[in-house]
């Protein structure tokens, strides 16, 4: 069976189809844009803002490129007593997900998934509801869950030097309970990707304006060629 990952459920839930070409077309892909790869580079830069903030903790993503190692490198670090981890792995229902930031209170646990953006989403609010069922799946006792964007221009964060971080970069929004009720739709999300991922070929679903939201698809140039040779066919 596939495993499905953060990136993988979003695409899926923008369009069937551009999982399914993710999982095996993969050679299709657009090429990466400048506009991209910057996009790209700066949530990292955030990220490890994020991190310096929530001072003192240990990065799990950096013990290991196996995602199998991932999972219990994390379980064994929480029974150990660690209360601060970055990149904190679950897998649940065969669905891996890797946590921002993840910090103790008590016996509980907050979440805090950092956005590189000024606004909070929809999107990113399905993404903290994967994270949420995946981590309370495999039995992490949750106290809040918390999306995080900038509260100040990208461009201007992105030229901030890490000593001179501010301490309100991030304003924050509890989706707690967005993320609790919607364990079954999230449940039902999954368990219809896995359905795409198991057909023997292609969906058949034509090119609209999903390819461009909440992303632009990374397969346009693909499925625009396809169309073209379809209707090509259909009118020749």
């Amino acid at each position: 069976m596939a495993l499905l990952t953060k990136s993988t459920f979003l695409k899926g839930h923008q369009c069937h189809k551009y999982i399914y070409l993710d999982k095996y077309y993969k050679k299709e892909k657009d090429p990466l844009t400048e506009e991209q790869r910057i996009k790209f580079e700066g949530g990292h830069l955030v990220g490890a803002m994020a991190q310096q903030l929530f001072n003192g903790g240990l990065d799990v993503s950096a013990i290991s490129r196996s995602r199998d190692v991932l999972v219990q490198e994390t379980k064994k670090l929480i029974e150990q007593g660690h209360t601060i981890l970055y990149e904190a792995t679950f897998e649940y229902n065969n669905v891996l997900v890797m946590a921002d930031i993840i910090l103790k209170e008590g016996d509980k646990w907050k979440i805090y998934e950092i956005k590189s953006s000024q606004k909070i989403s929809d999107t990113n609010r399905i993404d903290a509801a994967l994270q949420y069922y995946v981590m309370k799946g495999s039995g992490l006792p949750i106290k809040e869950f918390h999306l995080s964007c900038l509260n100040y221009p990208r461009a201007e964060v992105i030229e901030m030097k890490m000593e001179d971080v501010p301490t309100d970069l991030f304003q924050f929004e509890n989706v707690t309970t967005f993320c609790e009720e919607q364990l079954i739709t999230t449940e039902e999300k999954i368990k219809a990707l896995k359905t795409t991922l198991a057909l023997p070929s292609i969906p058949n679903i034509a090119t609209g304006e999903h390819c461009n939201y909440p992303y632009t698809c990374e397969f346009k140039g693909f499925c625009n060629k396809s169309q073209e040779e379809i209707n090509e066919g259909l009118f020749s």
